[in-house]
């Protein structure tokens, strides 16, 4: 395919993508420059960073990544700071957008499917709402895709520089969120679902590739605990992690409280009895409400095309 600005070897331009994501991040951060409520935390974090160094910024903010990443930017080209914060923020939504894109090439999607996917990253109501927020999950979504795009090549050439570049951007993605921990873990079990080895080969190919995942997790841990003092209290590691656990460990206990309501004030004494199951019930049917509001109309012309365009095997 001849080069152009569209298109570049049979690619999405990086020119294209870069362009639209930032046009699209000016007007949204023009129309709508109030600031969100998690900006508030952020900003406090960071100013602490630059008065008072790491410590300061800890004792605000328990994952200080995000802030001291935006207030190092502040420092050195010293535009202001919510400017800077808002910087990463769409740096993070383009990198997203790059990442989704070269997935899709990469899956084999043809240059039309590359555009349809720019489209459907870059305008997605419930991403484009964030661009003028400041928030550290554009930052993690871009590595968390870029980290996935180098695993889909590692399961199609098992190289040690796709696995590194793995390791290098889901590392990052941790630093802006802790819950990119599950993804770490678990997205390297997708590589036993390959089909074109043996299961014994799968098996080893798997287990190779979280090899240098769990030395460097030991690795880094253990430096960690030599070189903070108290770690427990400069630097809360499983704050976000204790609170999904603690919700899950007290869920049966939650769903008997809102039971004991529902009991009381909406089923009639015949069926109190019965008031766990429509707790239950009802949590399910809000979850996939959800799903449902999230499926776009693109979605849904996609789920369409891909039904009725004939299967391939890209991996």
């Amino acid at each position: 395919m001849k080069n152009n600005f569209l298109y570049s070897d049979g690619r999405l331009s990086i020119k294209l993508i870069a362009l639209v994501n930032i046009a699209l991040s000016l007007c949204i951060i023009a129309f709508d420059p109030v600031l969100n409520r998690d900006a508030i935390t952020y900003l406090l974090a960071a100013e602490a960073y630059i008065e008072s160094g790491m410590t300061a910024s800890l004792e605000v903010y328990s994952w200080p990544f995000f802030p001291v990443l935006f207030a190092t930017i502040h420092q050195i080209t010293f535009i202001p700071l919510h400017l800077a914060a808002l910087l990463v923020v769409s740096v993070g939504f383009f990198l997203t957008s790059y990442a989704f894109v070269r997935i899709v090439a990469e899956m084999g999607g043809s240059s039309r499917a590359q555009l349809f996917g720019l489209i459907i990253i870059t305008f997605h109501p419930f991403i484009a709402d964030y661009r003028s927020n400041i928030m550290r999950d554009s930052g993690m979504w871009a590595f968390m895709l870029l980290a996935m795009l180098e695993l889909i090549r590692y399961s199609q050439h098992p190289t040690k520089l796709h696995q590194f570049k793995w390791m290098i951007y889901i590392g990052v993605a941790l630093l802006f969120r802790i819950e990119t921990l599950a993804i770490a873990l678990l997205s390297p079990l997708s590589l036993l679902a390959i089909n074109k080895t043996s299961i014994k080969q799968r098996i080893k190919t798997t287990l190779h590739f979280y090899t240098p995942l769990v030395f460097s997790a030991i690795s880094l841990g253990g430096i960690f605990l030599l070189i903070i003092e108290n770690p427990g209290r400069q630097l809360k590691l499983f704050t976000d992690i204790g609170y999904y656990t603690k919700y899950l460990s007290d869920l049966s206990t939650i769903i008997s409280q809102k039971s004991i309501i529902v009991a009381d004030t909406m089923i009639s004494h015949t069926s109190k009895k019965d008031a766990d199951y429509a707790v239950i019930a009802v949590f399910f049917t809000i979850c996939f409400i959800n799903v449902i509001r999230a499926i776009t109309p693109m979605y849904l012309a996609t789920l369409l095309l891909g039904r009725l365009r004939p299967a391939k095997n890209y991996i």
